[in-house]
């Protein structure tokens, strides 16, 4: 969240500069920051993304490459996304 609100100017500027899909939607993944937690008998790769959709549908700003992830709202169309830990 404070990595965010640091970077929140170049975050914008990011996504302005973003072409929408044919429906004017658009979604960008700005940031991604992934910790690997060693455990027995393997390990988790967990993730947490900073992403920018103007959709306001929660359902697609969920969906994932691994699955539907839980998101937070932490600017106007700004998002914390954490895919599943796998």
């Amino acid at each position: 969240m404070i990595h965010f609100w640091l970077h929140r100017t170049a975050y914008r500027s990011q996504a302005l500069n973003v072409s929408p899909d044919s429906d004017s939607r658009v979604s960008i993944t700005l940031y991604r920051h992934s910790i690997y937690t060693p455990s027995m008998p393997g390990g988790y790769l967990c993730t947490t993304e900073i992403v920018y959709d103007n959709s306001n549908d929660e359902r697609l700003i969920s969906e994932t490459e691994s699955g539907r992830a839980a998101i937070r709202r932490i600017d106007k169309n700004f998002y914390l996304r954490y895919p599943p830990c796998g």
